[in-house]
C-alpha cells in the first residue's frame, strides 16, 4: 500500500478554491451527476442563491485547523418550500476526527438563522477508502443528540474514470481530474 503524504497547506488552499469555484459555477451539474434525486427536488426555473456571508458567519466561534464550510446556498424546492444546500469538500490526506462535529455545528447553525431544511453533504476527496464519516452523536443520561450526513467519496468513482473523463459533464471533468492527481 501507498503511504500517502499530507498535502503542503498551500496546494491542500489551491484545491479548495479551484472545487468552490466549480462548485458554484456548475452547482446543477454536480447534483445532477452525483446526487440526481437531490438535483429532481429543485426547482432550477427559481434563483439559486450562494450565501458567502453565511460561510463566514459559521465559522465565528470555531478555532484550530481549517474550519469551514465550502458552499452554503439557498435553494427553493419543487414542493414551493426553501431549503438550505451545504456542500463540504475536504481535499485532504488525511482523517479529521472532527469533521462529524463540524457537520452538526454547521447544520445547527443554519437551521437556528433559517428555519428551514438543511442538507449537509460532505466530499471527500483523500486517498483513504476506509474513512467515512456519516454521523455526529453525543449521549448523556438517555439524551441523545445526533446528525447523520451523506458523505461523498470521490475514491469511488475511480472504476468510472473513463465514463468522467468521457462525460459532457463539467463536474464529472473536475472529478477525474481530482481522481488523477491521487494516483500521482
Amino acid at each position: 500500500m501507498v503511504q500517502v503524504q499530507p498535502m503542503p497547506r498551500r496546494i491542500r488552499h489551491d484545491l479548495d478554491l479551484a472545487w468552490k469555484e466549480a462548485l458554484t459555477a456548475y452547482l446543477p451539474q454536480f447534483l445532477e451527476l452525483f446526487l440526481p434525486e437531490v438535483y429532481r427536488d429543485i426547482d432550477w426555473g427559481q434563483p439559486v442563491e450562494f450565501l458567502d456571508g453565511e460561510v463566514r458567519r459559521l465559522n465565528r466561534g470555531l478555532s484550530g485547523q481549517r474550519r469551514h464550510a465550502d458552499l452554503v446556498v439557498r435553494v427553493h424546492l419543487l414542493s414551493g418550500a426553501l431549503a438550505m444546500v451545504v456542500i463540504h469538500v475536504e481535499v485532504q490526506s488525511q482523517k479529521d476526527n472532527q469533521m462529524p462535529l463540524r457537520m452538526r455545528l454547521y447544520s445547527d447553525r443554519l437551521f437556528e438563522r433559517h428555519r428551514c431544511p438543511i442538507y449537509s453533504l460532505l466530499v471527500l476527496g483523500d486517498a483513504d477508502p476506509q474513512w467515512r464519516p456519516s454521523l455526529y452523536e453525543s449521549r448523556i443520561w438517555g439524551c441523545r443528540s445526533s446528525l447523520e450526513f451523506p458523505t461523498l467519496k470521490l475514491l469511488d468513482w475511480q472504476p468510472r474514470r473513463a465514463e468522467l473523463e468521457d462525460s459532457g459533464n463539467p463536474l464529472a471533468l473536475v472529478v477525474a481530474a481530482h481522481l488523477a492527481v491521487l494516483e500521482t
